[in-house]
């Protein structure tokens, strides 16, 4: 991963991938037929499933577009999570970002993933959301703070006597593909992460870890949803054209930061 330098934005293809969510709603009574979910929404199946029937769970996982992708069902809640995968047989972690892949490249893949089973067998929904944690190497965090500030136009940020920095805000918008009443709540999140990176060695059967300096990165959340007070519910093929309106608005606070 190369490091930001310049403190202004910076194209997407820069952010790396933390994590990616797709979390649905449906009422709570709806019968699911979840069993063929994961195969025809990836093509293949799941490398492991479980079940946990008193608290009515069902999680599926597997590796997808270099990452790992987690299928959870809950009662009223489907969630699809995508992930770094952290092999357990590397020898030296050269990264202690956890990266699943570059945003611009991760993120077309997994909205086609997404809008796939919303096109064919998702359920009826309540609510639709789109999540994302993307993160960008710095220096430090003086660095990174400098660099949270191109996009942070309302905040006023003394990079270099302040700490844990933590800025959230709501600035909802009203829905252009879908109807024109629908609230859509866009989140976001902002703050330096810092991490340990971690060098594994092994000698024979022992495994040693050992910690070195921690490594620095801007980091973005960001929550697009659906408004709860909204009483019509989403039905393919809508609730696809939706889901696209909430990623395109996530990519848009991503590259141009905090805006109305």
């Amino acid at each position: 991963m190369s490091q930001a330098t310049e403190f202004k934005r910076v194209s997407l293809q820069n952010w790396e991938v933390e994590s990616l969510r797709a979390t649905a709603f449906h009422d709570p009574d709806t019968q699911i037929a979840s069993n063929n979910w994961w195969s025809e929404s990836t093509n293949t199946e799941p490398e492991t499933q479980v079940v946990q029937s008193k608290f009515g769970e069902r999680r599926y996982e597997g590796s997808f577009a270099g990452g790992k992708l987690t299928l959870l069902l809950r009662p009223g809640r489907i969630d699809w999570l995508l992930g770094a995968d952290i092999g357990e047989e590397q020898e030296k972690l050269k990264d202690a970002i956890p990266s699943a892949g570059q945003f611009d490249v991760i993120c077309p893949t997994f909205t086609e993933l997404i809008e796939r089973w919303l096109t064919t067998t998702a359920p009826k929904l309540s609510r639709l959301a789109f999540g994302a944690t993307v993160l960008l190497p710095v220096t430090d965090r003086v660095a990174g703070y400098k660099q949270l500030s191109s996009y942070l136009p309302s905040v006023e940020l003394d990079a270099e006597n302040s700490s844990e920095l933590l800025y959230r805000i709501n600035r909802p918008r009203y829905s252009q593909s879908a109807d024109p009443e629908l609230r859509l709540n866009r989140l976001s999140t902002w703050s330096v992460a810092a991490f340990d990176e971690r060098f594994v060695s092994m000698t024979g059967d022992q495994t040693t870890v050992v910690k070195s300096d921690k490594v620095f990165a801007c980091r973005i959340e960001v929550d697009i949803n659906t408004s709860p007070d909204y009483s019509h519910k989403f039905v393919p093929p809508n609730s696809s054209v939706l889901f696209k309106e909430l990623v395109n608005l996530g990519m848009e606070v991503i590259d141009k930061g905090d805006v109305a």
